[in-house]
């Protein structure tokens, strides 16, 4: 995922419930629904590692901080033409 939207929340509100805020708040800032979530181990319910929520693919990442989820769209590929630049050849 290389766009997405950070959220922090340390409240003591249930994890799904969480997750449903963020989704909710993706939806209205982008106007499509995330299928991906990520989150510190740490703030993870238990000992699991990744699981689904309403069709969004909570995983873990030690990069993202305690109380934060990123949200996002991973797996579509997006449209970008990238020009080459011409290389000569060395003389």
């Amino acid at each position: 995922m290389e766009i997405g939207l950070l959220w922090y929340d340390d409240t003591q509100v249930e994890f799904a419930a969480k997750v449903q805020q963020v989704v909710q708040r993706y939806e209205e800032k982008f106007g499509k629904a995330p299928n991906r979530c990520y989150v510190n181990p740490a703030s993870m319910p238990g000992e699991v590692k990744k699981f689904s929520l309403n069709g969004i693919r909570i995983l873990t990442s030690p990069t993202i901080l305690p109380d934060h989820f990123w949200v996002g769209v991973e797996g579509r590929k997006r449209n970008v033409t990238r020009e080459t630049p011409e290389v000569s050849e060395p003389s």
